[in-house]
């Protein structure tokens, strides 16, 4: 698995202890301008719906994170958290 500077630094990864040429993509948004408490909730729980179901990310091959405002995150993150969707602030 590469390290999280790599990870940060790139849109792809290599996916696993030595995967050889596999490459997956890492997809995330900050919605700290753009949505207040009550809309990154309603945003947070579509999205969780959406990566529940969608095989790229149940199997790995996509990862998702969110970064919400600081006095949402650790909701945002209970909300997320089944479908393994990362959260920062």
């Amino acid at each position: 698995m590469s390290s999280l500077p790599d990870r940060a630094a790139g849109a792809t990864r290599t996916t696993g202890a030595g995967a050889g040429n596999q490459t997956g993509a890492i997809i995330g948004v900050s919605l700290k301008m753009y949505f207040g408490y009550e809309r990154t909730l309603a945003w947070c729980r579509a999205v969780a719906g959406i990566a529940s179901a969608h095989p790229a990310v149940r199997n790995g091959d996509i990862e998702l994170f969110v970064l919400p405002a600081f006095p949402v995150l650790a909701e945002a993150a209970r909300v997320l958290a089944p479908t393994g969707t990362g959260t920062g602030a």
